[in-house]
């Protein structure tokens, strides 16, 4: 009935048991999948309109399942045990009984992961948090399966995260959910191709500092940004031809 009145998609309470996704690269470079990326990514030269209109509440999903069959690579990832659970995702003023605590936690390869929310004191209504805190957090291994179409090399670079995502609820139904704190990027390597012997670009550290900033509102504030030990390089081959032309040229034909 609500969501008749209010003329948009209103869900009190959702609940997803043990989904399973699986999916395959086949030796030849491709995924399964290829076909429905395809159509995601398919750029869309129709105006951006308003938001969509809803309001999702209580939303759970337990023992997930993501099996990733590397067949090129002769390797099988797995995560299991997924569990997910968010008071709500909403873009318009509703008012239901939350009684979902945020919380997301996951078995990959073996090993857990839990990141576990909590109610926290909140004057004008209710509010609970998620901290997504981990360091050191490996991105090399992406580099194995970017299309092989991407002109660049991730030679190495390792992920921090001090965010804190806050799910706000006024007692008028108005929800936000704004999310603060600190994510670092360190020790990045950037080859234009394995061939190059330096990168193209490189930092030992980059710091983004965000200040509170509403996510369904569409809206983030930056702090501050920290770059340290940045270099760029920066080269002309005997065409007169500057490199960064000449890839940003390849990167736009991936689109």
């Amino acid at each position: 009935a609500a969501s008749f009145f209010q003329r948009a998609v209103v869900v009190d309470g959702l609940h997803l048991d043990r989904p399973r996704l699986s999916v395959s690269l086949a030796k030849d470079g491709s995924y399964d999948i290829a076909d429905l990326l395809a159509q995601w990514t398919q750029s869309d030269d129709q105006p951006s309109g308003s938001v969509p209109r809803f309001s999702l509440n209580n939303l759970k999903l337990s023992g997930g399942q993501l099996i990733f069959d590397d067949q090129l690579r002769n390797k099988r990832h797995l995560v299991e045990g997924i569990d997910v659970a968010l008071p709500f995702l909403s873009s318009l003023p509703y008012q239901a009984d939350i009684h979902v605590q945020p919380m997301l936690a996951a078995t990959v390869n073996g090993s857990r992961w839990q990141l576990d929310g909590e109610a926290t004191p909140f004057a004008e209504g209710r509010q609970s948090a998620l901290n997504l805190h981990f360091s050191d957090f490996d991105l090399a291994w992406l580099q194995a399966y970017l299309p092989a179409k991407v002109p660049l090399q991730l030679v190495s670079a390792r992920l921090d995260s001090r965010l804190s995502l806050v799910f706000r609820e006024l007692p008028e139904g108005s929800r936000s959910l704004q999310l603060s704190g600190q994510v670092g990027i360190h020790d990045l390597s950037l080859m234009e191709s394995l061939a190059k012997t330096e990168p193209l670009l490189s930092w030992k550290s980059l710091v983004l500092d965000f200040a509170e900033s509403d996510l369904l509102a569409r809206k983030l504030s930056l702090r501050s940004v920290l770059l340290d030990g940045s270099v760029l390089n920066v080269a002309v081959n005997r065409r007169g031809e500057l490199n960064l032309l000449n890839l940003q040229a390849r990167l736009q034909q991936l689109s």
